[in-house]
C-alpha cells in the first residue's frame, strides 16, 4: 500500500505524476445524490456505512475542503460536467413543480447546457473513450443536455429502496460493450442518499428501537442508503475489474438535518449543502489528505490534464493533478441558487476559513469563519463590515461571468400526473412563488 501524506496543498505532490498525452486509463466518474461529506468515514462518518470507500481511500487523494457550486441537483451536475457556474451554463431550472400545479398537467420550463458549452462525456469521446452513463435522478437527462456525448445513456427510475442495484444492474447489462470498448468513460449518478429514505433491513435491523426524534430517524435511514451505494460501488468495480481505472466520487450537493431549522436541500447554502466529498484514485499516483480547498468544477480540467489536451476555454476549475494543480490560499469558491419565478437568488464565496452568503434582492449579508465555526451558527458580518464588503466584491466580480440572455431554453416537458407524482415522492414540489 502506498504511504498516505498529508497535504498542506495539491501542487505539493503533482511532480508526482507525469502525464502523457497518450494516457488511456479506463475512467469512472460516480456523484452520489445528496451526499454529505459526514455520510463517509473518509471525513469522521462510521466507517460502517461505506467501507468499501474506506478501504479505497489509503490508495486515493481525500479533498478535505471540496465545494459545490449549488445546493441543488440540476446546477451542480451542470458545473460539474462543464467547469462553469450555473450563470454561466444557465442550467437554473429544472424538473420542479408547484402546488397549484397538481392536477392540471402543466409545461414545466427547463433550461440546458449550451450547445457550445463542451461536456465532460463530449471530452472523453473525443479524445477516442466510449462513454457510458446512467442516472437515478430525472434532472440528470436528456432535456437539460446530460445526455450528450454519450455512446450510451439510461435512466432509471427512482422509485423504492433498491434504485442503486437497478443502476449499477443496467450498466453491467452492456458489460461485454464495455469491456469491448477500452479505453471506456463510465458515469453513475446515484440517487439512493436522496428522500424518500428507505431503511435497509441489512444494516439497520427492523427490529431495532427507533432514534427518539424523526430527524434521527431519517438519518439513520440515510446512512443506511449510503452503505447500500458502497456495497454497488463495491459491485460495479469487483465485476467490471476496474483496478487500474482512474475513479473520482464526489457529490452533487449535500442534505441539511435540522442544523439551520430545516430539512432537506431546500434555498440556502449552507455548508452541510455545498461542502462535498471528493475522492480520486489514480492507479499510479498520490495519496493522501488534501487540505487545500478545491470544487466540483476541477473535475473536466483534471480530466483534460491526464489526456495530454490543454485547458478548455470556459473552464473555471482547475486540475487536480499536474503541474497546474490547484493550491492557492487565495482561490475563491462560488456556489449559487436562484429561484426564476421569484427572482429571489442566494448566492456565497468561500475564501480561506470566510464564507460570505447574500440574499437577494434583500441584500441580506451573513459572513462566517469556518475555521472556528464550521456549523455556521455565528453571523460575523455585522462585526467585520469591511470583510462583507471585500467578499461582496468578489460576488458581484463572479456575476460578471454570465447572462441569462446566454442561457438555452430546452423543449418544456408536459408535466404528466404519473410525472407529478414521483416528483413529489423525490421533493421536488414546492408552494406557489410569489
Amino acid at each position: 500500500m502506498r504511504r498516505a501524506w498529508q497535504l498542506a496543498g495539491v501542487a505539493l505532490i503533482s511532480a508526482l505524476l507525469g502525464c502523457a498525452p497518450s494516457w488511456d486509463r479506463n475512467v469512472v466518474l460516480i456523484v452520489i445524490d445528496t451526499l454529505r461529506v459526514d455520510g463517509l468515514p473518509l471525513y469522521g462518518g462510521d466507517e460502517a456505512h461505506a467501507p468499501f470507500l474506506a478501504s479505497l481511500a489509503p490508495e486515493a487523494l481525500v479533498f478535505e475542503q471540496a465545494w459545490s457550486a449549488s445546493s441543488w441537483t440540476a446546477p451542480a451536475t451542470a458545473s460539474i460536467f462543464t467547469s462553469t457556474y450555473p450563470n454561466e451554463h444557465g442550467v437554473v431550472m429544472g424538473l420542479r413543480v408547484y402546488r397549484h400545479h397538481k392536477g392540471d398537467a402543466p409545461a414545466i420550463q427547463l433550461n440546458r447546457i449550451p450547445q457550445q458549452m463542451e461536456t465532460i462525456p463530449a471530452f472523453m469521446r473525443s479524445q477516442g473513450y466510449r462513454t457510458f452513463g446512467v442516472s437515478g435522478n430525472p434532472n440528470i437527462g436528456d432535456p437539460m443536455g446530460f445526455t450528450r456525448g454519450f455512446d450510451r445513456f439510461e435512466m432509471v427510475d427512482y422509485r423504492d429502496d433498491r434504485d442503486g442495484r437497478r443502476l449499477v444492474s443496467q450498466l453491467l447489462e452492456w458489460r461485454a460493450e464495455i469491456e469491448a470498448s477500452e479505453p471506456f468513460f463510465l458515469y453513475l449518478h446515484f440517487m439512493d442518499p436522496h428522500a424518500p429514505y428507505h431503511r435497509h433491513a441489512e444494516w439497520v435491523p427492523e427490529s431495532a428501537p427507533p432514534p427518539p426524534a424523526k430527524r434521527l430517524a431519517d438519518r439513520v435511514a440515510y446512512d443506511s442508503e449510503v452503505r447500500l451505494v458502497d456495497e454497488e460501488i463495491r459491485r460495479l468495480y469487483r465485476d467490471l475489474r476496474l483496478d487500474d481505472a482512474l475513479l473520482i466520487v464526489t457529490s452533487d450537493h449535500g442534505q441539511e438535518f435540522g442544523e439551520h431549522g430545516d430539512f432537506g436541500h431546500g434555498f440556502q447554502l449552507y455548508s452541510e449543502l455545498t461542502q462535498i466529498p471528493l475522492l480520486v484514485r489514480h492507479p499510479e499516483g498520490p495519496s493522501g489528505r488534501v487540505a487545500a480547498g478545491v470544487s466540483n468544477l476541477d473535475v473536466l480540467p483534471t480530466l483534460r490534464a491526464l489526456l495530454g489536451a490543454p485547458p478548455g476555454s470556459q473552464d473555471r476549475g482547475l486540475p487536480l493533478l499536474g503541474p497546474d494543480a490547484p493550491g492557492d490560499a487565495a482561490r475563491s469558491f462560488f456556489s449559487m441558487r436562484s429561484r426564476a419565478r421569484s427572482q429571489r437568488e442566494k448566492r456565497a464565496v468561500v475564501r480561506g476559513n470566510r464564507k460570505l452568503i447574500v440574499s437577494e434582492p434583500e441584500g441580506q449579508a451573513e459572513l462566517y469563519d469556518l475555521g472556528s465555526d464550521p456549523r455556521e451558527q455565528n453571523n460575523l458580518a455585522a462585526h467585520h463590515p469591511a470583510e462583507v464588503e471585500e467578499l461582496r466584491a468578489l460576488l458581484e466580480e463572479q456575476a460578471r461571468w454570465g447572462s441569462p440572455s446566454r442561457y438555452e431554453s430546452a423543449d418544456p416537458v408536459r408535466a404528466s400526473s404519473e410525472l407529478i407524482e414521483r416528483l413529489e415522492r423525490l421533493g421536488y414540489i414546492e408552494e406557489q412563488e410569489p
